[in-house]
């Protein structure tokens, strides 16, 4: 039978087992203590979740897009691109090749068409997020499709 008790605001479980050399119940009973402190468990969760549990900022703002994805090279995992500042993207996916396109922001999405090869791949409406100053985020289908990762280089 399990008990439970309360030390510094955490809850511990004391298994009662039988036991030919004390009677369980008297306050000689062993308990389970924990392996780190309270403020130790909380450093490492702070440590370790806040950067999982962030959300990537969304940005909604032509300028603030520019400054931070124009002009970059980056990739993708598949292959690489860059989006220029005169409204054209180049880039490569590895296998298919080149390409090459044109982007405007449009209504707080990054808005572009690109072709493949003489292959027109037809315009698409993205949320950008961006993850961290090397990572940005982008969905397609104004949010509502696949999700890309683009890691600066």
């Amino acid at each position: 039978m399990s008990q439970p008790f309360r030390q510094a605001d955490l809850t511990y479980v004391v298994e009662a087992r039988a036991c030919p050399a004390h009677d369980v119940r008297d306050s000689h009973a062993k308990r389970q203590e924990p392996h780190m402190t309270l403020p130790q468990l909380t450093a490492l969760i702070a440590l370790v979740a806040t950067p999982a549990l962030a959300e990537p900022a969304v940005i909604t703002d032509e300028d603030a897009f520019r400054g931070f994805a124009v002009d970059r090279p980056m990739g993708f995992g598949i292959g690489d691109q860059v989006i220029h500042g005169d409204g054209s993207v180049t880039g490569e996916v590895y296998g298919p090749g080149r390409f090459t396109g044109s982007w405007e922001w449009r209504d707080g999405f990054y808005c572009r068409v690109l072709d493949m090869g003489g292959n027109e791949i037809p315009e698409d409406c993205m949320v950008v997020q961006k993850v961290d100053d090397k990572t940005m985020r982008m969905v397609r289908e104004r949010g509502q499709g696949r999700v890309y990762e683009f890691i600066f280089k």
